[in-house]
């Protein structure tokens, strides 16, 4: 009596999954050429191709999506630290003469400095998100390539 073979299962594992011929003839009890014929018949490498590119993108939708707002996040905090900070930074501008009109130079040359190392965490933050987005670029390609190989 010939076996019944679930095709649509042993298509399905292919297609969704990371099994080999190999392995389903062995999972399925079904010879590997069998499925290697069947699976050409019906472009199962395609099918699988296409699902893993699907899968590929949305990955990266979401990475992104997330990281989008992560880095929102961030700046929103860091630009509202740099408000407060500049908010100080007037006030001890209006003090920086003493009662005689003269222009504290030593309080200056700190206010100075104050602005230099906000202007610097802000470059620092904006050269480390270009670094950040090319290494997750990098990533999302990477795991597109793997799906490609196998």
């Amino acid at each position: 009596m010939a076996k019944n073979i679930d095709w649509i299962a042993i298509k399905n594992d292919y297609v969704y999954g990371d099994d080999s011929y190999r392995s389903l003839a062995a999972k399925y009890e079904v010879s590997k050429n069998q499925i290697s014929n069947r699976a050409q018949e019906e472009h199962w490498q395609e099918l699988r191709k296409k699902e893993r590119d699907k899968i590929g993108t949305k990955l990266g939708q979401k990475t992104a999506k997330k990281i989008i707002e992560d880095k929102t996040n961030r700046l929103e905090r860091l630009l509202d630290l740099c408000d407060k900070t500049t908010d100080k930074l007037e006030k001890a501008l209006d003090q920086v003469e003493d009662e005689n009109g003269e222009v504290d130079t030593n309080n200056l040359r700190k206010i100075v400095q104050s602005l230099k190392d906000v202007k610097e965490v802000i470059g620092d933050d904006v050269s480390s998100d270009e670094k950040q987005t090319q290494s997750h670029n990098e990533l999302i390609a990477a795991i597109r390539g793997q799906d490609e190989d196998k």
